[in-house]
């Protein structure tokens, strides 16, 4: 599975708000933490607080929808990033999921696709690389389809990255310098995909 990045990136004051022991508790009943709101023909982020959700779609075959959101999220510690999304519509066989350690047009990915398979890389001055050695990898954790909930996570413990979906470890990669603080979320090809929920914490 190829694509080409179209990067949107965005500049927003940082106001993370930590709850509990969470750097980051996002669940979407407003926008006071001003996640990016967009809307264009073919693009679409925004916050429903009346659902609790953040919504994001895309209408082009081509290309790739990102939001980025600045932290303050410290590398050299060991962290945990987490996100529910809902799959509500669209092509099955590209992907979604969590952005990290990003900045303008460079960041990491970890995604899923609703035929099952899942998939790390990066973007390099707007240039997709596979980093998963044998690049999307089929996995029975992830609930296939649209009008389904998947909750993926990255976990940095060391040097070593830690992938989970529905709770359940399925990769690791080794740890690779951020290009920035920014997280955040990316959609490919035609896709409608809300997500419920963001947590970033420290493990450490």
């Amino acid at each position: 599975m190829k694509f080409f990045v179209l990067f949107l990136s965005f500049s927003f004051l940082n106001i993370l708000i930590a709850q509990d022991d969470y750097l980051i508790n996002e669940q979407f009943r407003n926008n006071s933490n001003n996640w990016p709101i967009l809307k264009t023909k073919i693009s679409k982020a925004s916050v429903n607080a009346g659902r609790g959700v953040y919504i994001l779609r895309y209408k082009s075959e081509f290309n790739n929808l990102a939001i980025l959101k600045n932290t303050n999220l410290d590398n050299n510690r060991n962290f945990k990033i987490e996100a529910r999304f809902y799959k509500e519509k669209g092509v099955k066989n590209y992907g979604y999921g969590l952005i990290f350690g990003g900045r303008e047009d460079n960041y990491y990915s970890y995604m899923i696709a609703g035929t099952g398979y899942h998939l790390f890389g990066k973007v390099v001055d707007g240039i997709w690389e596979d980093i998963s050695p044998n690049g999307w990898i089929y996995s029975e954790q992830i609930i296939q389809g649209n009008k389904k909930y998947n909750t993926i996570a990255v976990s940095k413990i060391g040097n070593t990255y830690h992938f989970e979906i529905n709770s359940v470890k399925v990769a690791t990669s080794t740890v690779q310098p951020f290009f920035g603080n920014k997280i955040g979320f990316n959609v490919n090809n035609k896709q409608t995909v809300l997500v419920d929920w963001i947590t970033v914490e420290y493990l450490n």
